[in-house]
């Protein structure tokens, strides 16, 4: 199996597969209402859709940068306050991310094993190094999201 497909393999396994954390993405947000991921608990902790939001920007960013335009870090670092909390656009971000998963996907699957020691710049990190990050990234965030999941029970 082609490093490639090792690593689309786990960003399968993460989002909706049987992962080695045995959690993944859509099966720990496929419960969560827009209520509960509004709230904000502690008064002073990111919400878990703003959470969820973090993850699908920086998750769209670095698929821009792997695949050759240049980004930037936002001031925000990609964390909004939540104005519209209905059902609705609770849903809307779930697209979101599911869209994001769709995409990355797509792109490893064109991508070939000598592509990910390219070397981007201005930071001068390697496709790989970028890809595996977001993989550590969501499965950081998702840690997050489940335990603010598990003070809603």
């Amino acid at each position: 199996m082609s490093t490639c497909n090792r690593i689309a393999d786990q960003f399968a396994k993460l989002f909706e597969g049987d992962s080695w954390i045995d959690v993944n993405i859509i099966s720990t947000l496929s419960t969560v209402s827009a209520q509960q991921a509004a709230k904000k608990f502690l008064g002073i902790s990111n919400s878990l859709w703003e959470i969820v939001n973090h993850m699908i920007g920086w998750r769209e960013a670095i698929l821009k940068k792997v695949m050759g335009e240049n980004i930037s870090s936002p001031d925000n670092n990609f964390f909004e306050t939540i104005t519209d909390t209905s059902d609705k656009a609770w849903q809307e971000t779930l697209k979101r991310i599911m869209a994001s998963q769709h995409m990355w996907m797509k792109m490893l699957e064109a991508m070939n094993d000598d592509q990910l020691d390219e070397i981007l710049q201005p930071d001068n990190q390697t496709k790989y190094h970028l890809i595996e990050g977001i993989l550590q990234h969501d499965a950081y965030h998702l840690g997050q999201i489940v335990l603010l999941k598990k003070l809603h029970e």
